[in-house]
This record gives structure tokens, sequence and C-alpha cells, in this order.
């Protein structure tokens, strides 16, 4: 698929990609808090960090076991909790389309 064409379902004027899903999106926020509890506890550095950029390249280039680890789940449950909501989205929409508007 094309970049431009990768847009978030959340935040419907982003792109998704890396960068957006591991630190932006909004939807995995509370799974976001204990990975970056991890990342402080493994460096104290990050904390620092001011950008979105460098955020996800500490993240990504980290070699702490642990680290990597809450990067799995994080990942893994982030996922689950995307589902969840795409199922939720895909029953409203059909709700929108096959349930008329206006009362009979």
């Amino acid at each position: 698929m094309e970049r431009h064409k990768r847009k978030c379902f959340i935040c419907s004027d982003e792109i998704e990609n890396e960068l957006h899903f591991v630190v932006k999106c909004p939807l995995y926020s509370s799974q976001r808090k204990v990975l970056y509890k991890a990342l402080t506890h493994n460096s104290k550095h990050f904390d620092s960090l001011t950008s979105d950029e460098q955020k996800f390249m500490f993240i990504m280039t980290n070699e702490d076991d642990d680290v990597m680890a809450k990067l799995a789940k994080f990942t893994f449950n982030s996922m689950q909790i995307r589902g969840k909501v795409i199922k939720i989205e895909n029953v409203y929409r059909c709700f929108q389309v096959c349930v008329p508007n206006d009362p009979l």
C-alpha cells in the first residue's frame, strides 16, 4: 500500500507507520506507559529525549533483554486492542449503512 494511503484509523490525519504505532497513537497510550516505565528504569537518559523520533530510535536500538521483552508485549497487546477496535468500527459502519436514518 502506498505510504499516503496508510492513514491511522484513530488519528485520521496521521500516516500509520512504526513510529506512529510505537510512540504516537493515543489508542495505545496505556500500553505505552508500561513500555516507557521499563525504558526509564533501563536508562535515565530516556526521560530527556524530547522528540518522538528520538524516543523511537532509542526504543528500536535498545539491546536490553527486559526492554525488548516489554516492546514485544507492547506490540502484542496493542495489536489485540487494535483488532478489537477495528471490529467495533466495522460493526458501527455496518449499522450506518444497513440501518436507515429515517424512522418508519
